[in-house]
């Protein structure tokens, strides 16, 4: 039994703690229901049920390969030197990305027809990223290895239902059941990341096979390289042809969607083409695919259950991760949300004055030490400068009202006022600062000068004090007591006789818009 696969499988569903004897159990019954299979592909024990094929090109192959895409660029680039492979063409004597170069052409409208088209029939796009894409190297795989079929669609470049916490994952352990299921797809450097894939349907007595829909980025030289490989190994002599066939429900079984109901296998029907030796291909002739049931890594039960490799019970004890949203048997509680042990390492950090988990982006530094503390401890220890708005420690701080100052800015700024001597803030256009006769007050001895502003009904209006009697001109809104507003029209140069508390109201309402 080859300890790699169960040992990758497990890593891979360790937080839904599966049984590993039922991991062994599932390698077991995949290993036996795909021997046929296997032996025509070439699949065994010793290259862990993988068929890897280099499919890097030289700009040679590209050119036999993809023949529109290099006419294309050819014809883009006229008599300039390049190559396609490498990513570089020579411009005034000087090398550069032939990807940049060729970003500036409008390819629909400045190349003819055909060459856009059959570009377009080639990789399926119109977009340069795909003709630099199919270039990189890569290696195709045909495999029936467990783990790649429990991660068709995890730890990818492109998502479908089948990823782990997708509503169809367990239809990867079915395909692990069938008799006829194996899987292609394409990596570039780390065989656990795939970059585009395919689930065929391979039927050796009968020398067919069937190939689904194609999932990520996976292009036609590269689907015409595996399918020539299967071919070859089915029997390397016939005469193969290809048939769009789109399959109905009474040619498969157990599959959504055409069957109703919780099921883990979902087939893209539509999608299928069916490659056989046949002159013509008849409706005997279409293989019948009978999916199978899942099967639960935790108590072992068939189920119908499309959810995290285990049945609908099992399901019951499992949560969702809400950072990465994979579910998770052990967790952190951080702030309320659930959060699994890898995003915990990743993304989130201990505060070192409390203790607390946080998540990275929201741990700031200390001004004085540098270390990352979460804004709690942050603002126990320290405040805010209301003028820079630099934090300092607590105990450095000066206050005025309920505002906060850095020993710097109460330094450079605060003064007393000339009036009753209380700190006050002395900066040009600042809102708090109330200036008469080139001197400094408060807000409270400003009010009581003759000379001062309010600011009333959307504007500044002088206020000139003879004894107990102030002349406001203009119209203006005035609360002259509690719960009790009049409007009070005058000329300028009439006298209105406020009290003194009619006046504190006043500017208690409208002096916080005063501002010199």
């Amino acid at each position: 039994m080859n300890k790699e696969i169960i040992e990758d499988v497990h890593d891979l569903l360790k937080y839904i703690k599966p049984n590993p004897e039922k991991i062994k159990q599932l390698l077991t019954t995949m290993e036996y229901r795909k021997k046929v299979i296997n032996t025509s592909l070439g699949l065994k024990e010793k290259n862990n049920y993988r068929l890897i094929i280099d499919t890097t090109l030289t700009d040679d192959e590209f050119k036999d390969e993809y023949p529109y895409c290099f006419k294309l660029v050819s014809y883009l680039v006229k008599d300039k030197e390049f190559s396609i492979i490498d990513n570089w063409i020579v411009v005034d004597k000087n090398k550069m990305k032939l990807s940049k170069y060729l970003n500036k052409f409008n390819w629909k409208s400045e190349v003819p027809n055909t060459l856009y088209k059959g570009m377009i029939n080639e990789l399926g796009r119109n977009d340069s990223t795909a003709l630099f894409d199919v270039a990189k190297s890569k290696s195709l795989v045909i495999s029936t290895n467990m783990y790649d079929f429990l991660t068709s669609a995890t730890n990818t470049s492109y998502r479908s239902c089948y990823t782990i916490d997708g509503s169809h994952f367990n239809g990867n352990i079915a395909y692990c059941q069938d008799n006829f299921t194996a899987i292609v797809y394409t990596y570039s450097k780390d065989i656990k990341r795939k970059i585009g894939r395919i689930y065929i349907y391979v039927f050796p007595e009968t020398k067919t096979f069937v190939i689904s829909r194609v999932y990520g980025s996976f292009y036609g030289a590269e689907i015409k390289k595996a399918t020539k490989e299967i071919q070859n190994r089915l029997d390397a002599n016939g005469k193969w042809n290809v048939t769009f066939f789109e399959y109905y429900s009474d040619v498969y079984s157990n599959a959504r969607p055409f069957y109703s109901g919780p099921l883990p296998v979902f087939f893209d029907a539509q999608y299928t083409r069916i490659f056989h030796t046949k002159d013509k291909l008849h409706e005997a002739d279409v293989p019948f695919l009978d999916f199978r049931y899942s099967y639960c890594l935790k108590c072992g039960k068939t189920t119908k259950n499309g959810h995290y490799g285990i049945c609908g019970k099992c399901q019951e004890h499992v949560v969702k991760c809400n950072h990465c949203t994979n579910p998770v048997h052990d967790s952190y509680i951080v702030n309320g949300r659930r959060v699994c042990p890898d995003c915990i390492k990743e993304y989130y950090k201990e505060c070192p004055h409390c203790g607390e988990l946080r998540h990275k982006d929201q741990l700031y530094k200390t001004p004085d030490t540098g270390e990352l503390w979460c804004n709690n401890c942050i603002d126990k220890e320290y405040s805010y400068c209301m003028i820079c708005n630099d934090i300092h420690r607590k105990d450095k701080d000066h206050c005025i009202g309920p505002s906060s100052l850095c020993p710097k800015c109460w330094g450079k700024y605060v003064i007393p006022c000339s009036e009753c001597g209380i700190p006050i803030i002395d900066k040009k256009d600042y809102r708090m600062t109330y200036i008469l006769d080139n001197k400094r007050f408060c807000k409270h001895c400003y009010s009581q000068q003759d000379g001062s502003k309010v600011f009333i009904a959307g504007r500044f209006r002088d206020i000139y004090k003879r004894d107990n009697k102030y002349n406001i001109g203009e119209h203006y809104q005035v609360e002259t007591n509690i719960g009790d507003i009049q409007n009070i029209t005058s000329n300028a140069g009439d006298e209105i006789t406020l009290t003194a508390f009619d006046m504190e109201t006043e500017l208690h309402e409208f002096n916080n818009r005063t501002s010199f």
